[in-house]
């Protein structure tokens, strides 16, 4: 017989397992979804070694089922390559990378290939200091039929295809092996195998049932993500760094509506003008209101509207006295759309293709508003940001 107290523990401690539950189930289906922290040991094609970390996520099912293949969803790698790497593409002239990576899926202690999970990175900026990080699409990996008993996946060697270059001169594709650092292959998770078909899910208890678990609280969950990316000007044909910044979101698990607060710090621009003129600018990126959107079977919508600034702006070797509130006449709308299968647990990529508007109050001294909406406002520009949940 339990006792009141008894009874309150039990109480508290499913109203837990219910929020967690909802949470996760309500955005990632019925597959289980798989993060995990790779290190690897890299061999570049001019022979020297390099420490390169990478992100594996994945979805699984929860059960696989005896000679029927397994599928994982959404697989993608986040790939960040070392800071002398970065530092030597850039002494060649390189201002962004792309590439493809292809990592091994190990099943079972004989440490059998059974898939290359094989995927593309789009180009990103290589920063004038630092690590790079390049960010796969999410695929879809079909593995071989398990035999009987609980199927252990790994991770194993990984090979990079890097491509190092601008958006004029690509660059040629580099060769990189990659061997786990430890020498091991990481495990991934353990898998049941049920002799038939995966059974259906047990049904939802009784609400009237007084041993039922409790329903989830109704007020929104905090997650505090990590937010880095880039965003391409279509005028100037430039690349602008956005982040590292933080975005605080309020997710309402039953609707999946999502608010949150972003910030983003200024960062250093650098143009060519008229193909040939190099010119500078720091940017500021100012959120006008909340990040709004919404959260449904795996796919991320959300708009922030942004103030654009400019200031200590140089056109070749003049310094422009742009003011103090150079900025957009109104706020530039991002329509953010994440990859597939995106889990707010873990993170993701989201894109945006947006326009910049005119600017205003540009010019301390004479009016520089025509010359900065020439030069930089109009449609067809790019964001791309990657969202990391904060552990």
């Amino acid at each position: 017989m339990w006792t009141g107290r008894e009874r309150a523990r039990a109480a508290a401690g499913s109203c837990a397992c219910a929020v967690l539950f909802t949470l996760v189930h309500a955005f990632t289906a019925e597959a289980g979804p798989v993060h995990r922290e790779l290190s690897y040991r890299c061999v570049a094609p001019d022979g020297s070694v390099h420490p390169v970390s990478a992100q594996f996520d994945g979805r699984f099912p929860d059960t696989a089922a005896l000679d029927e293949p397994v599928d994982v969803e959404g697989v993608s790698l986040r790939v960040t390559l070392p800071a002398e790497a970065a530092a030597t593409w850039r002494e060649n002239g390189a201002t962004e990378l792309a590439g493809t990576t292809a990592l091994d899926l190990i099943s079972g202690a004989g440490g059998e290939v059974v898939a290359a999970a094989e995927s593309t990175a789009g180009a990103v900026p290589i920063p004038e200091s630092g690590e790079v990080v390049v960010v796969t699409e999410q695929r879809d990996v079909s593995l071989p039929p398990p035999g009987p008993g609980p199927v252990r996946y790994a991770a194993g060697d990984l090979r990079l295809r890097l491509t190092a270059g601008t958006p004029q001169r690509p660059g040629a594709p580099a060769q990189w092996r990659c061997d786990p650092a430890s020498g091991e292959t990481a495990e991934l998770l353990s898998l049941p195998v049920s002799p038939e078909a995966t059974p259906e899910p047990a049904p939802e208890p009784d609400p009237a049932d007084p041993m039922a678990p409790p329903q989830p609280p109704a007020e929104p969950i905090r997650i505090t993500y990590d937010v880095t990316g880039a965003s391409r000007t279509r005028a100037l044909n430039s690349d602008i760094k956005l982040g590292p910044g933080t975005m605080v979101a309020n997710v309402d698990v039953l609707s999946g509506e999502l608010a949150g607060e972003l910030t983003l710090p200024p960062v250093p621009g650098y143009f060519t003008i008229f193909g040939f003129m190099p010119s500078t600018a720091t940017v500021e990126f100012l959120p006008v209101g909340p990040v709004v959107g919404t959260i449904e079977l795996g796919k991320v919508e959300v708009t922030a509207d942004v103030d654009i600034r400019l200031r200590d702006t140089t056109i070749g070797d003049v310094a422009l006295a742009a003011g103090t509130d150079c900025r957009t006449a109104r706020p530039a709308s991002l329509h953010l759309i994440s990859d597939p299968n995106f889990n707010p647990l873990v993170g993701g990529t989201l894109s945006a293709v947006f326009t910049i508007p005119e600017f205003r109050g540009c010019g301390a001294g004479e009016p520089l508003d025509p010359l900065f909406t020439g030069l930089v406002s109009g449609p067809g520009n790019t964001a791309q940001v990657y969202l990391q949940v904060r552990l």
